[in-house]
């Protein structure tokens, strides 16, 4: 027994020793010994330096070992436009030390300080993310880490802080610039079954950027088996964005679904942001459908090819929702409505809005499944106060008062020019009271009013009885079946067609004066040419032969 006891004692002894021997051997490695040895591997992985300038530093006898590190860089690209990629004040990582005995990985908190990273690429597009060949092959990963195959546990991070980080992306293509700022990110959860909390305070290009957000857990995330719930509320500068959506994102194609609800959306701020060129304005912008007059002739349709191949790339069931979209030139508001997004096909359907306080109702549907392209439209709306509309787009108010509007029209093409060609449909306009301005309209149409100057009004503005314009659109050209304006000092009768596809005119119209003192001085008008830059010359033979009987 005495012998026992003196080996069992010996034996606690120099375990003591042994375990006092490790704390002593560890608490007096130094860490930053290291320092070169892991700038080493750095430069055979990655073929760039690695520099650590800072304090390496461990911690290790806690039930939260850590590990930090400060003042790091890690070298650009050859080419790049400074010699850092990657500038980094500090990093900090606590780990949980009994979920490794159970194998499971916990981080409980990962710090990033002042980090300076700047991504960008040559003039051929190549990125300074893409490192260089280092002549070494790397050995295949193993296929699972865990018992029968299976890949290891997924790690779990509870806390991740971002502090002070500035993300520079550079186009060496354009030159363009875009700088992301994070005063301050934070994301963090209980476990990898927990929903996943999301804070973040920064800046895009110099404007204020605010995320909150709630977001289902990383592991479902990666799963990707069954749709990822997020919902987020999002500020940029003056818009600002509420989204509640599912993302199945390993679907093929891609499907989102849920309602995204905007109080303020400011597209004309947004596009500057993004560095994008902005929307012409009214003084600059191009003709409607993206012509534009060079060259000597007036395009009102492009030639400009349309793609909707991306229309493949998702599929989407959202409802939208939007107090205010401010563009360059108008501002919606009210927007509501349903988007569809299946097999290539785009359908807002129903939608509404108001623009210049008249409330607009649309059907769109574009659709890329088939060989063209193809629109379908329907747009219906009573009570348009045509003159706030007209002001609102920057045209001079020729004509005051509420209309009834009824578009349908439909066709397909790979261009907006083959799409017009290609049309067809009707549009109605019907106004009862209102007025047109005289003055206005000879601003607008100065070569019609001297053609009817002798017998036209004097006033500035004359009364309105009613306006009926009716087209019927087949195979891209618009035949009149009404159209009739009357006034307190005339009335005009007009027939004709609009070519869509050469993009021209051949209308008639008859104006009588209501003054029978001025009647003889009254003869038909042909309005011929482009539509973006039309004739207007008198057509006596015309009224002689009663052309217009069936018009009146």
């Amino acid at each position: 027994m005495r012998a026992l006891r003196k080996i069992v004692i010996a034996i606690v002894v120099l375990i003591v020793v042994i375990v006092v021997g490790v704390v002593i051997a560890v608490q007096t490695i130094d860490v930053n010994a290291y320092r070169g040895k892991i700038a080493e591997e750095a430069q055979k992985a990655t073929g760039r330096a690695l520099t650590i300038k800072g304090d390496l530093k461990l911690k290790v006898f806690t039930l939260t070992p850590s590990v930090s590190v400060a003042d790091v860089t890690f070298a650009n690209a050859p080419w790049g436009s400074r010699p850092e990629m990657v500038k980094l004040k500090s990093f900090g990582a606590e780990v949980e030390l009994m979920p490794l005995l159970s194998r499971e990985i916990r981080v409980r908190r990962l710090v990033l300080d002042g980090a300076d990273i700047l991504l960008e690429t040559d003039k051929q597009g190549r990125g300074n993310w893409v490192f260089e060949e280092t002549g070494k092959s790397q050995p295949a990963a193993p296929s699972g880490g865990g018992k029968g195959g299976e890949g290891g546990a997924l790690p779990v991070v509870n806390d991740v802080v971002v502090k002070d980080l500035a993300l520079t992306f550079r186009d060496g293509r354009t030159g363009q610039q875009t700088t992301v700022k994070l005063e301050r990110f934070n994301a963090s959860t209980k476990s990898s079954t927990s929903p996943l909390a999301v804070a973040l305070v920064g800046s895009l290009n110099g404007q204020a950027v605010t995320v909150d957000g709630k977001l289902d857990p990383v592991a479902e995330l990666i799963d990707g088996k069954k749709p990822y719930a997020m919902a987020l509320d999002a500020k940029v500068g003056q818009s600002h964005v509420i989204a509640d959506l599912t993302a199945q994102l390993k679907a093929t194609p891609l499907r989102v679904a849920g309602k995204i609800n905007a109080p303020v959306i400011n597209v004309k701020e947004l596009t500057s942001l993004s560095g994008a060129p902005a929307e012409k304005g009214k003084d600059g912008g191009k003709a409607a459908g993206g012509g534009s007059k060079s060259g000597g002739s007036n395009r009102l349709f492009s030639d400009d090819p349309i793609d909707l191949k991306s229309l493949h790339a998702a599929e989407a069931d959202l409802d939208l929702q939007a107090d205010q979209i401010i563009t360059q030139d108008i501002t919606l508001e009210k927007l509501a409505g349903k988007v569809a997004l299946h097999g290539g096909k785009l359908s807002l359907k129903p939608l509404s809005v108001q623009v210049a306080g008249s409330a607009l109702h649309l059907d769109l549907v574009a659709d890329g499944s088939g060989a063209k392209p193809a629109i379908d439209l329907a747009l219906k709306s009573n009570k348009v106060d045509v003159g706030a509309l007209l002001a609102t787009f920057g045209t001079e108010k020729i004509i005051e008062g509420n209309a009834d509007v009824d578009v349908e029209l439909a066709g397909s093409g790979g261009s907006a020019h083959a799409i017009a060609s290609s049309l067809g449909g009707k549009t109605s306009i019907v106004m009862n009271e209102g007025r047109i301005n005289n003055k206005a309209l000879k601003l607008v149409s100065a070569d019609l009013m001297k053609v009817i100057d002798p017998w036209s009004p004097k006033e500035d503005t004359t009364k309105l009885n009613c306006l009926v314009s009716k087209f019927d659109v087949k195979g891209g050209t618009a035949t009149s079946q009404a159209l009739v304006i009357d006034s307190s000092a005339f009335t005009i009768a007009g027939g004709g067609h609009i070519d869509l596809g050469p993009e021209t005119l051949n209308m008639i119209i008859d104006p009588r004066p209501k003054n029978q003192s001025l009647m003889n001085l009254a003869v038909p008008i042909k309005i011929t040419g482009p539509i973006l830059d039309p004739s207007y010359t008198p057509d006596a033979a015309a009224l002689a032969k009663g052309a217009l009987g069936a018009a009146g």
